[in-house]
């Protein structure tokens, strides 16, 4: 989780996401709240992490997908924007975003509901 409860009774929350993001998210921090960065850089997926169980071309798929707001509301990117930021047809942009979806998908653990 990336939610853990400290020694001294606090949280370590860990964050993934650009550096302007960090900016606008910190300068927004309620009155009260201590803040402290212990480390910042490129993000490797631990083992037991979904983003590690993705092919090295599924994960750069994503990385633009997510860069060019495809999973935003309203949709900011189509597949053929992917494509050609990857270098890749729109169909195999499309084969990797649901290989993608089904890996996050299957690795939620979400009981059935009663019908």
């Amino acid at each position: 989780m990336p939610v853990e409860y400290t020694d001294d009774g606090g949280l370590r929350v860990t964050y993934i996401g650009t550096e302007a993001a960090f900016v606008d998210v910190l300068a927004e921090q309620p009155e009260g709240i201590r803040t402290e960065i212990e480390r910042t850089g490129p993000y490797t997926p631990g083992p037991r992490h979904v983003v590690s169980r993705l092919t090295e071309r599924q994960r750069e798929v994503l990385r633009e997908a997510v860069n060019l707001g495809y999973y935003q509301e309203p949709r900011e990117a189509i597949h053929a924007e992917i494509a050609a930021a990857t270098e890749l047809s729109e169909t195999t942009v499309g084969k990797h975003l649901r290989k993608i979806e089904a890996a996050v998908f299957s690795s939620l653990h979400v009981g059935a509901t009663d019908r």
